[in-house]
């Protein structure tokens, strides 16, 4: 059964009034914003317990986040935007864009796992679904940071997607169209299977592993002239032992070629390698529209009064 519940009501429920303590921002997650070295926090940025603030000229902007969570780094990227990430009390995070200058909020939505790019123009990320949820399958979205909320959700989103950022780049899906990824039957449920993306020192290609029953495969996402395209390299038994989980992947778009050393538990690190030729293209994936309960619901019309 599933429940519909407004956006509204879901904001409400994750937000409380601040606090006038304020918190040291760890600013130890340089990773985050795509850079190999520390990263300092903005002058005119102050985080209390539940809420970011932004100095500006007029009156301080404040934006209220997460109920238990913590402004882990904030990154300064182009056109004049903050990308703030909070850190939930449940391991996920809620992604905060906020103008520079005026505070002014452009756009929040919660993820696994995120990874910007090394030039700080995409943000590659796994859909956010509940940590109780039954059987949730992954969805690997691609996030543009040059663009609004507006510009990275899909024209007239399904219910169940109305708060989905981004455009799926894996699973293969129509449109980059994301989808209500809870329940669908184990064919179709997605597991990662590396501890994170790994872009390219260039942002043109990133990569990843991903297991859906009992294969394991490598997922590389490329950037040209058309656009994103995304293939994909099954691993045969004689590659992998024991599914593997990939820790170190490096993806070289200069030598068309990726090097892996998965880790099997073992403390074998036999490094694996494979050129782009040996991808194949991602097979479509096709997902049955989930109709709310709600609307399946008959009311029987009330009697006429006399």
């Amino acid at each position: 059964m599933f429940k519909r519940y407004s956006p509204s009501i879901l904001l409400a429920a994750v937000l409380i009034t601040s606090t006038n303590v304020y918190c040291q921002i760890p600013q130890e997650m340089h990773e985050l914003c795509g850079k190999p070295d520390f990263v300092a926090v903005p002058s005119n940025v102050m985080a209390k317990k539940n809420n970011l603030t932004v100095r500006t000229h007029e009156p301080e902007a404040v934006v209220e986040i997460s109920v238990n969570g913590k402004v882990e780094q904030v990154c300064p990227i182009a056109s004049d935007r903050y990308l703030v990430f909070v850190l939930t009390s449940v391991g996920a995070y809620e992604i905060v864009i906020v103008n520079s200058m005026s505070g002014a909020l452009i756009d929040r939505f919660y993820s696994w796992g995120p990874v910007v790019s090394p030039d700080q123009h995409w943000l590659a990320l796994r859909g956010f679904y509940p940590r109780m949820s039954e059987s949730p399958s992954e969805e690997y979205l691609l996030y543009d940071l040059t663009k609004n909320a507006a510009e990275n959700t899909v024209p007239k989103p399904s219910w169940s997607t109305e708060g989905v950022r981004g455009r799926v780049i894996y699973p293969a899906v129509a449109d980059g169209r994301p989808f209500h990824h809870i329940g669908l039957p184990e064919e179709q449920t997605h597991y990662i299977w590396s501890d994170s993306f790994y872009w390219s020192s260039d942002s043109t290609a990133f990569v990843f592993a991903d297991k859906i029953q009992d294969t394991l495969s490598i997922v590389l996402a490329t950037l040209d002239t058309s656009g994103w395209k995304t293939a994909i390299h099954p691993l045969a038994p004689d590659e992998v032992k024991n599914l593997e989980y990939f820790r170190e992947m490096e993806v070289s778009p200069e030598s068309q070629s990726i090097h892996m050393r998965p880790n099997d538990g073992t403390g074998e690190r036999k490094l694996l390698a494979l050129r782009w030729a040996d991808f194949v293209p991602a097979k479509l994936e096709v997902h049955p529209e989930i109709v709310p309960i709600f609307e399946t619901i008959i009311v029987p019309a009330l009697p006429k009064l006399n």
